[in-house]
């Protein structure tokens, strides 16, 4: 029994050692260039064998929800400098907050969120579109203006216009629309700032 009891008090000598070298995560920011978003962090003293996984998410409380989009493979021993890495994340998610962690020899830090903005030549994107029950528009409204939309038919007549709300995103749904080819505007506090067409299946 005496013997029993000094290995697990070995084993958890070690476990706790081991925890106690893990490599420590100094620095950890992001940044937004050419539509990549990358991501830097140093790491200082202690063991790198675990190396370490960039992941994302955009939301935080589903656990299967991340995504792996980054790796620097581990090589056992001690560290005893520091290194900075940058892993890129060639395919970020457009026009909502993206959150990202670095995982070091399992352990995740906290999130740091990303809003990495994509509005394309016209200002603003929209989508579906074709659609049939309801389509979004993602467009820059960092002071949250009330967003306005006017539809016309093809003929240039004004069907009607709506209050959509006071966001980068906002949802048109098809009450009072038929099938068909639409034009439509959207304003910002009655200021335009962008046009195209959608059509409703």
């Amino acid at each position: 029994m005496r013997l029993f009891s000094c290995i697990i008090f070995v084993l958890f000598s070690l476990q706790l050692s081991a925890q106690d070298s893990l490599i420590v995560l100094t620095e950890f920011k992001t940044t937004v260039a050419n539509d990549r978003v990358g991501v830097t962090f140093t790491l200082g003293v202690g063991s790198f064998c675990y190396g370490a996984q960039l992941e994302r998410t955009i939301d935080t409380m589903n656990l299967e929800g991340f995504q792996q989009i980054g790796e620097i493979t581990g090589v056992c021993g001690h560290q005893d400098f520091e290194t900075t890495y940058t892993l890129w994340d060639d395919t970020p998610v457009a026009n909502r907050t993206v959150y990202y962690r670095v995982i070091t020899g399992f352990i995740p830090t906290g999130f740091v969120p990303v809003q990495f903005n994509d509005f394309g030549e016209k200002g603003h994107r929209i989508g579906p579109n074709p659609w049939t029950d309801r389509t979004t528009f993602s467009l820059s409204n960092e002071q949250q203006k009330e967003v306005e939309i006017l539809v016309f038919e093809k003929t240039g007549r004004l069907i009607f216009s709506r209050i959509l709300g006071r966001s980068n995103e906002v949802t048109l749904d098809r009450t009072g629309l038929h099938q068909g080819l639409y034009a439509y505007q959207l304003l910002l506090d009655g200021q335009p700032v962008g046009s195209g067409k959608m059509v409703i299946q």
